[in-house]
């Protein structure tokens, strides 16, 4: 006995009759059994089933349909009457039963106006791929024991087959009807015969979601009317997992190996599947190698041992679905390779010059197969060399065909494939070969099937699979192959051009009269050739456009020919117009049509036939110079004329101006000819020539002469101050220049040139040697300056500081349009002026005696300044209790966050330092307090003097600058503090007493 290795599961879900598909067999009356769907078996067409579906090691699209309640895989079908689906000796090659047993279809004609009950076979497929169930439904059967009539019993039920899981499933409806009397049923799997099985056992009595693992084929699933099975119920049957299969070696390399397998039978995977494999030293118990999992049906292992041998087992893991694990496959023995087993690891072998001093290679057939299927077939049939040896040559530059030869040794039949690089990188096998002298195969590559220099791979394999053997191969270079050139007939010519002068040697091309065919003469061979007269000739055609070069040298140059000869055709089938016997050197051609075809007929003697190279150049550079420029200029002017020249340097040019000739020689271009006529003078070219030969000539220049103007400046009617930009103008005529000290342009800035006298020139003049010039004096006179006032706001009556520069010599000062009555010239820097009356915000401006003028650059303010804030930071060390905070020592219970009472005084900067302001504020327990003053206190400078009930004197070390709006000063920053008596190190003690606390103006108090 054996156990189909599925797993069993019991499900619940609603029943659904089958929507659509195709009926099989519906009952016609209640007494005969064909029509009644009693004893019916129906086998449905190929491809019934739309998808594969594996059962038992077999694949199947198609099945038998039998009445009693299950399906049969195989040709060969139960017999209608085969009541016992599992247990039966029938040969089919597998069954699956959901209620096999003796049943019949219903057929009930209502006669009360209900449904009518009548039985059908049904099939179709749900879902959508990869995802569907091929599904097989009965409706409305019984018990053929049962009565038919009436109310007798009825049920309907299903037989599904999933794709991709290959899952088997039984869902049972509706159980209707009465009498139901105790029975039993088949339940189930059957293989290929009645001792493979997989059924189900349920006693009398006991619910259906309760059957065990039949022991028996003939274990029955009993029922009563009270343990029929439930609607909904589900019989699932999970497919085993398959074993993976044809375990093989892919590559075998000195220390690495690819492990190659099959997923097994069935589809190409259980979703989710995955492959355990364990290998080890030959010989491993199974449980104690390395353990590899993967996804893939191939392993690469690295790290091996050369020449080592090993073995290794794979199992199939098809979980989530499936029955799990599979069995292990294997041991598959195997062994790491050598050199030669893969093309990467080619050995390489030498080309020989002939075969007489070739020596052999050795060769024994290998362990693996490396590389895809070859090109030509096995002893299987297939192309599968599972043997195989790689070598490689270099091609080498003889211009000879190379020949692979074998000699057969322990095996005399072997297959071979040359490839123009290994597999995978691009290569391709060019050449495959068997039996050619007997089993043993040979190879010929022609001289055109290769690239000299380009590395070659030789791949070996016995021709059959299962034999191995040994024998040996030469690769050697022969007389090359009879190929004729491409253009070896005048229809089909190899084309070369005309190159430009100086490009031979260099730019020749290389041809060949080797195999050439012989040609006739006449029609579309061209005219017999006057510098040969041989009946037929070993030629080849070449074929060229005249162009535009004119004359042009032709030089041949045998190579490997030992005879060369050609004629110049106008074309294939017309008259000759030059031959040359012999034709290696240089010849001239003249007098060809331009930009005309022609044809260039090359042959050698027989038997010496070669290489040879061609190349054709144009005789003359043709070079040209192009004159031209347009100047004018006065009668000692230079005028400039300019030659763009072609061709190869250095250059012979002649010109004239139309009385004389003038010659200069130049390797640069354009050219530059300086020329200094008298009168209007017209310039052309005469001639060009360059080392090769004359050249053409042409353009024009010419140069205009035009007598010098007269040019005048009228005098400067007024000084300049030293603060002020004019326009000069007075220059004659209109259009010329102005320079000198303190110019830019047509503009005079005054404190540029500086104070005194300077001189203007005015230049005028279109054209070289036209330039003339007229000057006059300018005088610049001082000016005052501002560069800043204090305050920028102030109210009427107020005293503004100005400083600036020439200010000895002012005689006004005025705040925006009003005259200040009071001001004071303290140096040439600096005037104090009071803020007259009616003065109203805007700019001020100063005038000296010599009515220059300043204006401020920014704006005064008349009216109050706004005012400052002055945010302080002090600590007192006895109140200071760490991390930047001091003890709340007024009121700690209703002012928590206020230290004590600071008094802040402002001193005036100059000794002897008097009190300026007074103001008192409670200090935060952070040491910070603000202060404000009104805009009369911002823009002076004042002492900050720190004053408390326990607090030393402190002064600010500088005086500080009070800016409208907010300041700040901290009086714990280490140094930004001093005691009174350290004022400038000579101020009046501290008279007072000391207390024993002070502001912290130390480091050891940060905060």
């Amino acid at each position: 006995m054996a156990q189909l290795n599925y797993t069993f599961q019991v499900a619940a879900e609603t029943y659904q009759p089958l929507s659509g598909g195709t009926t099989l067999i519906t009952a016609t009356d209640s007494l005969n059994n064909t029509t009644s769907l009693n004893s019916y078996v129906s086998t449905l067409p190929v491809g019934a089933i739309p998808f594969v579906f594996y059962y038992n090691g077999s694949g199947y699209t198609n099945c038998s349909v039998n009445s009693n309640g299950y399906l049969t895989f195989g040709t060969t079908s139960s017999s209608g009457t085969n009541v016992n689906p599992i247990s039966s000796s029938a040969a089919y090659a597998g069954a699956v039963a959901a209620f096999g047993r003796d049943l019949i279809g219903n057929y009930r004609i209502s006669n009360s106006g209900d449904p009518d009950t009548i039985a059908s076979i049904r099939y179709g497929a749900t879902g959508v791929s990869p995802n569907r169930k091929f599904v097989v439904e009965y409706n409305n059967f019984r018990p053929t024991s049962t009565v038919g009539q009436g109310t007798g019993p009825n049920f309907s039920f299903q037989i599904r087959l999933t794709e991709g899981t290959n899952n088997i499933e039984y869902i049972y409806g509706n159980f209707v009807g009465s009498p139901w009397p105790n029975g039993g049923a088949q339940v189930g799997l059957r293989g290929q015969n009645n001792t493979v099985f997989f059924n189900r056992a349920v006693a009398s009595g006991q619910p259906w979601v309760n059957t065990t693992q039949g022991p028996i084929n003939n274990s029955f699933c009993l029922y009563t009317s009270a343990t029929l099975p439930v609607s909904g119920t589900v019989f699932r049957f999970l497919a085993p997992c398959p074993t993976p299969t044809s375990l093989s070696l892919v590559d075998a390399l000195p220390t690495s190996v690819k492990l190659r397998w099959n997923s097994g039978t069935g589809p190409g995977g259980f979703p989710g599947s995955s492959y355990t494999v364990q290998w080890g030293p030959a010989g491993f118990a199974l449980g104690t190698g390395t353990t590899v999992v993967t996804t893939d049906t191939f392993l690469l292992l690295t790290g091996l041992t050369t020449g080592a041998n090993y073995d290794y087992y794979v199992q199939r893991n098809c979980t989530p679905t499936g029955n799990g694990l599979s069995t292990y496959a294997g041991p598959k023995n195997f062994t790491t390779g050598g050199p030669t087993e893969d093309c990467d690891n080619a050995v390489l072998v030498p080309v020989a010059t002939n075969l007489a001093v070739c020596s052999p290679t050795f060769v024994t057939s290998g362990i693996s197969q490396n590389g895809p299927n070859s090109l030509c077939s096995d002893a299987l049939g297939g192309n599968l060399p599972n043997d195989d040896r790689w070598y490689k040559f270099v091609a080498p530059g003889n211009g000879k065909r190379i020949v692979i030869t074998t000699t057969a040794g322990t095996n005399g039949d072997w297959v071979m494939e040359v490839w123009n690089s290994c597999p995978g990188t691009g290569g391709f096998a060019f050449k495959c070969t068997d039996d050619v002298t007997g089993g043993m195969p040979a190879d010929t590559i022609c001289q055109d099937e290769y690239t000299p220099g380009q590395t070659y791979y030789v791949r070996l394999w016995t021709y059959s699979q299962t034999a191995t053997g040994n024998m040996t191969f030469c690769v050697y270079e022969d007389a090359p192959c009879p190929i004729a050139p491409s253009y070896d007939i005048c229809d089909t010519p190899a084309v070369f051009p005309i190159n430009a002068v100086l490009s031979c040697p260099g730019n020749e091309l290389i041809f060949s009269t080797l195999f050439a065919t012989p040609s006739g003469v006449g029609g579309t061979n061209g005219a017999q050739p006057t510098c040969d007269g041989s009946p037929a000739l070993n030629d080849i055609f070449l074929k060229f456009n005249s162009g535009s070069t004119g004359t042009f040298t032709l030089t041949f140059n045998a190579i490997t020919a030992t005879d060369l000869r050609a004629q110049l055709l106008f074309s294939c089938s017309e008259f000759e117009i030059q031959c040359f016997n012999p034709a290696s050197g240089t010849h001239t051609i003249t007098g060809l049509n331009p930009s005309a075809p022609y044809i260039l007929r090359v042959w050698s003697a027989n038997g010496q036939g070669g290489t040879f190279s061609v190349c054709a150049q144009d005789a003359c550079d043709d070079a040209t110079a192009q004159l031209s420029g347009s100047s004018t200029i006065c009668s000692t002017g230079v005028a400039q004329l300019r030659v763009d020249l072609t061709g190869l340097p250095p250059w012979n040019v002649t010109y004239t101006d139309g009385i004389s000739n003038f010659n200069f020689s130049t390797s640069t271009t354009p050219h530059f000819i300086n020329v200094s006529p008298t009168i209007t003078t017209f310039y052309n070219l005469v001639s060009v020539s360059s080392p090769l030969c004359n050249g053409v000539v042409g353009g024009v220049g010419s140069v205009n002469v035009v007598p010098a103007p007269t040019v005048t400046l009228a005098p400067f009617t007024s000084s300049v101050c030293s603060n002020q930009i004019i326009t000069l103008t007075g220059g004659s005529p209109v259009g010329g220049s102005y320079s000198g000290i303190g110019v830019s342009g047509n503009q005079f800035n005054g404190a540029t040139a500086g104070v005194g006298t300077h001189t203007i020139t005015y230049t005028y003049g279109i054209g070289s040697g036209c330039q003339r010039t007229a000057s006059r004096p300018i005088t610049v006179i001082p000016g005052p300056t501002i560069t800043s006032f204090t305050p920028s706001v102030a109210p009427v009556g107020s005293t503004v500081t100005i400083t600036g520069s020439g200010l000895l010599n002012v005689t006004t000062v005025r705040f925006n349009l009003t005259n200040a009555v009071s001001f004071t010239i303290v140096n040439s820097t600096t005037i104090t002026a009071v803020v007259p009356v009616g003065a109203t915000t805007g700019f001020i401006t100063l005038i000296n005696s010599n009515t220059c003028t300043a204006q401020s650059t920014t704006t005064f303010g008349v009216g109050n300044p706004p005012g400052a804030v002055l945010n302080i930071k002090a600590f007192v060390e006895g109140y200071y209790i760490g991390g930047g905070l001091m003890n709340a020592v007024v009121e700690p219970a209703l002012l928590p966050t206020k230290s004590d009472t600071f008094r802040l005084e402002l001193r005036n900067p100059i000794s002897p330092y008097g009190l300026v302001a007074t103001r008192t504020e409670l200090a935060n327990t952070n040491g910070t307090f603000s202060v404000s003053f009104t805009g009369s206190f911002v823009g002076n400078s004042y002492y900050l003097v720190l004053k408390g009930r326990n607090i030393i004197e402190t002064w600010s070390k500088n005086p500080v600058l009070l800016q409208s709006g907010s300041n700040t000063f901290d009086f714990s920053i280490p140094g930004a503090a001093m005691l009174r008596q350290n004022l400038n190190g000579s101020g009046p003690n501290n008279t007072g007493t000391p207390s024993q606390s002070a502001p912290i103006e130390k480091p050891e108090h940060p905060e």
